[in-house]
Order: structure tokens, then C-alpha cells, then sequence
């Protein structure tokens, strides 16, 4: 297996949320097992990595990371101080608190803690204390997760953990303590050494508490870079939902990807030459143009001196031990519409390349109305859909300049396809979006049929083997329509005439908002009182919405009526809602009481009919009670007269024997 190149890559795809930032990467955390039994001879075992090339291979990989990205590394026997072991290895210090950081600032202190020097490639650790590294794992993760940032852990280790006070916890604890794994945006990777046991109970890590995958177990090769780097990268493309694509000699075509924000590739190789590998790329073939937009390439060296390293073990340092010298080359480009052709240089014969497009890919979700026949209006209920009401839920992907490229996904990837765990009361089934808009939505009509609480999960899948891209979780909680008031009734004390009262009332229930016409209903009709809501009498137009606060105000004439009152009134308010599918027509009625006392009330009129030729002497005094039928102990009675059109010009009028300017 040496001396083949490899370029290597995965199909990366970054699929968040809507509401994560544009531009942000992925968090990794690496946990390296650096216990003896990795470079050290043990009984009848060979070392698991006498190379180094676990390390070698976390290097290319991060050569590969995009600067958005961000890592943490974790050495297993880093947790605590190790002291000195005489003859055999020196003291080793603990690591700082493992944190989280941003490729775009610290790729060379992060390249630095895992280079030939560092004390994880000493594999001088004592134990395997997997169980401390995981807790420090989740510290990191927790700390520094953001909402709509996908986060990765590759373990790799050669064998079981001890003591047993540092076996694994079940992977339900550990993970449910994980805030990314609780908003499906979780992946865990478990990279083991061929022909090394290890301890199985890592293994629940790659699935989740309904047995679905979050990950994946690899075994490693370590006798060649080819060997333990090819899982790697597969289990860098599977945490992004793919598998990589392996291209050979005679078939050296990268197919295009304009959807994506770049492509990488990776070559790995046994350096016999002392010579860089470089990468010739150009469009459609051998034969075409120089391929533009191509970024600086990163080299990497790779050879372990024991000599080199003051951390190792005595014995390795004495005997002088050197491993085999690798090299790696990284780079990227721009990619378009068009094919590209790579050829690599100054590594072995039979290599290897595999595409990397880089998609960093928004799932948006959104909710319309109907059956999906049709997507124009937006489903307006939030989390409250009316039990038996429709939505159409749409899924498209966005890439990084925000552009809707889901048709150019479905064309790129044939078996992408879109599901939803839905779940009605706990009771959950997966469901499958179909293609509609010439691919560029996929769609999935949804009807509200039970009552009780709606959880949705869509995803996406990219290949049929690939893992689940989760979106966000949507919760619903479904009702019958229920339209109600609090308070149940309004009392408006006591009034006056010229008075009012104003009393306030909240509609409580569940429904959506909508106009509703009012009436007020009186049971005993009195045209003293006056009941207006909002401003709007009885008749009008009112907007309702569930939790609107509206106010019913009680007038009262200033004279009305042609007695006194000292009584209750009572009536309703009642609202009218829209005659559809959803309202039904129905009513709601609030009633009203009041009570109402006045001592005055409107005179009937006094009309007096004179026939020609006689005369009338009238009282006002003594008539006032019965034209007003009860007066107030201080009265000022003014008397006004409204002559007809046919107003006699024999007609003469006294007051208190004066006689009155008939002008």
C-alpha cells in the first residue's frame, strides 16, 4: 500500500438553519488517544501508530477545514498531571481547558499542538481515560455552541478505557447534556485500529436514542497514509451526510458544482522524492485551459523522530527510532458550470482523487397554504393551526450567496431526498417530501386531523447511504376553535344621566385573528343608553384577535325618556364571525347590566288648540307636573314660541298680563 498517492477529499455540506450566520463554518472536536500502547510495543502487539500517522492524518485534515470552521483538540491523558516515571519517560504537565478555536486566526497554534514535537505524539499516556476526555469534550462543545453551528467529535483511540473509573457513561446521559444533540446538530465519529480491541460501549455514541445514526465506527489502517486518512475523510464527508467520490487514472473528472462555495482536495503520499506534490487543474480535460480562481495550496511534511520529541519514552529516544517520511498537499478552488480535470505531479503513479465541494447550504422551511396545488399565501397560524385546517410545508436549500439552489442539488445529487419525522402525540412516522416547482421546492401537505401537539423534523439526505442533515424542530399545538371573553359579563355600576362607564374585556380561546360584526341587544329597549365598543356602535366592524384587549363603554343621554329611573337594564354584546370553514358562522355573546337613576326626564311637548275667536287662559304653573310628570324642586321654565305658517294676524298673546312682541 505506500508509495500511492492520494488525493483526497469528502463532499462537505453545511446545512443550517436559517437562522445561523452567513459564513459559519463547522466545530470539531479532535480526541487522540496518546496512551503508550499507540507508539510502544506490548506483549505480542506491534504499536497501533508507530508513524504517527493518527496525527498526520488530523493535520491534512485540518489543511482541508475551511477558515469559517473551528477546532478543539483533546488529548486523552490531557486532563491531568502525569508525573515522572524514572528511566522510563519524563513528567508530563496537564493541558489547559480544552477550548474552541476559529481556524481563520489560530490554524498554525492548532497545527502546532499536534505537530512531531507536541505531547500527544509522545504517546507517552499512562491510561486510556476515555470517559474524563468525553466530560472535557462536552465542556468545549457546550461552551462554545452556537445556534444553527453543526458540531463534530472524531475519537480516535487503539484500545479499551481504564481504570474503570473511566469507563464511558451511557451515551443517552452524555448526550442529552449535549445542546447541540438536542437541536439535531450533533455528529460523533469513532476511529478504532484494525486488529485492537476497544471498548464497544463507545460504540452507542454513533446513534442516537432511536436508533438512528449520528455518526459512524471506522477502523484504521495505520501502516500506510492512504490507510488511515481514507476514513478520515469518509468520516468527514458522512458527518455532512455524503460518502466520497473516488476518482482513478482514466476517469479524472470533477464534475461541476455551482452550488457550492469551493472545492478541496487533499494528496497524501511516502516522500521518496524530497518533492512537493503540486496539482495541475484544468476545465473539461487534459487538453483545456488552466483552471482560474485557484487558491494557494498548503504543504505539510510529516516524519517522527523519537529524538525530536522530549516528551517520548526513553527507550525510543536511546534506540534513535525514525518513522517514514510522508507529505501532504492541500488546496481549493472556485468552482463553476464547468467539469474539471486534475492531474497530480511528483507523487506515485496509481493515485487517487476524490471530490470535495464545499456546500455551506441553508435549509429554509416554510409554511403555505392548501394542498401544495398551489404556493402563494403564507399559512398564517404560527404554532396554533385549527384542528382539520391544511398547510403546505416547503423545503428549499440556500447556498452561501443566498441564492435557491435546490434544483441544482437535486440535478447534482439524483437520490437527494427530503423527509420528516412527524409526530402526533408522541406517535411518530417518517414522511417524504416530494419534488414540485421544477425542483426547486420540495413540498408536503400537511393536515391537521387530531388534536393534541404536532412536532416536526424535516431533513435532508444528499446520497441514499448518506446521514440525515436535520432542520429545525417545529412544534404545533392544534385546537377546535374556541372563542371566549374574560370577564364572562360586564357590569357597568351605577349611572347618570350625561354619565358613562367604561369597562375592559380580553377574548381569550384560541383562534386566529379576523373582523367580527357587533350588536347590542337590549332586554328592555331604552333609549337612554348607549353601548359602544372600541368607539364603534352596534352594527360596525370590529377587528378580534385571541389576547386583544377591548373596552365596552356604557353612555347615557343627558335627557331622555319622559320619566325618572331608578332601575336595572341589562342586554348582550353580540359578536358575529365570518360564515367559513374556519369561523363557521359562529357567535359570541357577552352580556351587559347596568343600573340607571335620574330624577329627570324629557317633557312631552304641550300643544294648545285654539279655535278663531276664542280665548285661553293657561296655568303653566300647575301644568308643568303633568307635561313632565316629576320636576326638580328649582326650575327656570322658559317659554318659547314657534309660530306656524299660518299664524293668525287676530292673534294676540299675553304672559302675566304683558302683552308679547309678536315680532
Amino acid at each position: 500500500m505506500f508509495g500511492i498517492l492520494c488525493i483526497l477529499s469528502s463532499l462537505f455540506c453545511f446545512i443550517q438553519s436559517v437562522e445561523a450566520d452567513e459564513g459559519t463554518g463547522t466545530q470539531y472536536v479532535f480526541i487522540i488517544d496518546d496512551s503508550g500502547s499507540m507508539g510502544l510495543q506490548y506483549s505480542n502487539n506491534i504499536p497501533a501508530d508507530p508513524n504517527r500517522l493518527a496525527t498526520f492524518a488530523a493535520s491534512s485534515m485540518l489543511m482541508m477545514l475551511s477558515n469559517q470552521d473551528e477546532v478543539s483538540i483533546i488529548r486523552l491523558n490531557g486532563g491531568k498531571d502525569q508525573p515522572i516515571k524514572p528511566n522510563v519517560r519524563p513528567a508530563m504537565s496537564a493541558d489547559e481547558p480544552p477550548v474552541m478555536l476559529p481556524l481563520k486566526k489560530y490554524r498554525k497554534k492548532i497545527l502546532a499542538s499536534i505537530d512531531l514535537e507536541s505531547k500527544i505524539t509522545a504517546y507517552a499516556g499512562q491510561i486510556t481515560p476515555c470517559r474524563s476526555a468525553l466530560s472535557r469534550a462536552q465542556t468545549v462543545l457546550n461552551n462554545s455552541y452556537q445556534r444553527g453551528v453543526k458540531q463534530v467529535v472524531f475519537f480516535l483511540t487503539d484500545g479499551a478505557c481504564d481504570p474503570s473509573s473511566e469507563r464511558v457513561e451511557k451515551s443517552d446521559v452524555w448526550l442529552s447534556g449535549l445542546t447541540s444533540y438536542r437541536n439535531n446538530g450533533f455528529k460523533f465519529f469513532l476511529l478504532t485500529f484494525e486488529g485492537r480491541d476497544f471498548s464497544k460501549d463507545l460504540l452507542q455514541y454513533t446513534r442516537n436514542a432511536e436508533g438512528i445514526d449520528i455518526g459512524r465506527h471506522v477502523e484504521v489502517n495505520a501502516d500506510d497514509p492512504i490507510g488511515i486518512i481514507t476514513p478520515f475523510a469518509e468520516a468527514l464527508a458522512f458527518s455532512h451526510g455524503v460518502e466520497p467520490i473516488v476518482l482513478r487514472p482514466g476517469s479524472q473528472e470533477i464534475p461541476a458544482h455551482p452550488a457550492a462555495a469551493d472545492v478541496r482536495l487533499l494528496s497524501v503520499d511516502v516522500d521518496t522524492n524530497d518533492r512537493q506534490i503540486k496539482m495541475e487543474l484544468k476545465e473539461k480535460d487534459q487538453k483545456g485551459s488552466n483552471l482560474g480562481k485557484v487558491k494557494k495550496p498548503r504543504y505539510l511534511e510529516h516524519q517522527w523522530r523519537a529524538a525530536d520529541n522530549e516528551y517520548t519514552y526513553n527507550s525510543l529516544r536511546d534506540a534513535g527510532e525514525t518513522g517514514a517520511k510522508f507529505k501532504a498537499t492541500a488546496l481549493r478552488y472556485i468552482p463553476n458550470t464547468q467539469v474539471v480535470w486534475g492531474q497530480a505531479e511528483n507523487g506515485s503513479s496509481d493515485w487517487r482523487v476524490i471530490a470535495i465541494p464545499e456546500y455551506r447550504l441553508t435549509m429554509k422551511t416554510e409554511f403555505m397554504e392548501g394542498d401544495c396545488s398551489r404556493i402563494e399565501n403564507k399559512y398564517g397560524e404560527g404554532n396554533n393551526p385549527r384542528r382539520g385546517e391544511q398547510a403546505c410545508i416547503l423545503v428549499s436549500l440556500y447556498n452561501h450567496t443566498k441564492k435557491n439552489v435546490t434544483a441544482d442539488m437535486v440535478d447534482a445529487f439524483p437520490e437527494l431526498r427530503v423527509e420528516m419525522k412527524l409526530s402526533v402525540n408522541d406517535e411518530s412516522q417518517m414522511v417524504t417530501f416530494k419534488k414540485i416547482a421544477d425542483s426547486e421546492y420540495f413540498a408536503y401537505p400537511l393536515q391537521f386531523s387530531k388534536l393534541g401537539q404536532y412536532k416536526l423534523l424535516p431533513s435532508v439526505q444528499l446520497l441514499e447511504k448518506g446521514l440525515h442533515l436535520f432542520g429545525d424542530l417545529y412544534e404545533f399545538s392544534t385546537y377546535e376553535v374556541e372563542i371566549k371573553t374574560a370577564p364572562s359579563d360586564l357590569n357597568f355600576g351605577t349611572l347618570h344621566l350625561g354619565g358613562n362607564d367604561r369597562e375592559k374585556f380580553e377574548m381569550t380561546g384560541a383562534f386566529k385573528e379576523t373582523e367580527a360584526s357587533f350588536k347590542v341587544n337590549f332586554d328592555t329597549p331604552n333609549t337612554c343608553i348607549d353601548i359602544l365598543v372600541d368607539g364603534k356602535k352596534s352594527g360596525e366592524i370590529l377587528t378580534v384577535k385571541k389576547g386583544a384587549l377591548l373596552q365596552a363603554t356604557a353612555q347615557i343621554s343627558e335627557l331622555c325618556g319622559n320619566r325618572s329611573f331608578d332601575n336595572d337594564f341589562s342586554g348582550s354584546i353580540v359578536m358575529q364571525f365570518p360564515k367559513d370553514d374556519y369561523f363557521q358562522g359562529r357567535t359570541v355573546s357577552l352580556p351587559w347590566t347596568l343600573h340607571l337613576t335620574s330624577t329627570l326626564g324629557v317633557p312631552e311637548p304641550l300643544r294648545i288648540q285654539l279655535d278663531a275667536g276664542k280665548s285661553l287662559d293657561l296655568n303653566l304653573a300647575a301644568a308643568i307636573p303633568s307635561i313632565w310628570k316629576e320636576s326638580p324642586e328649582d326650575l327656570d321654565v322658559v317659554v318659547a314660541l314657534q309660530p306656524t305658517d299660518n299664524w293668525p294676524e287676530d292673534l294676540h298673546l299675553f304672559f302675566n298680563t304683558e302683552t308679547i312682541n309678536e315680532d
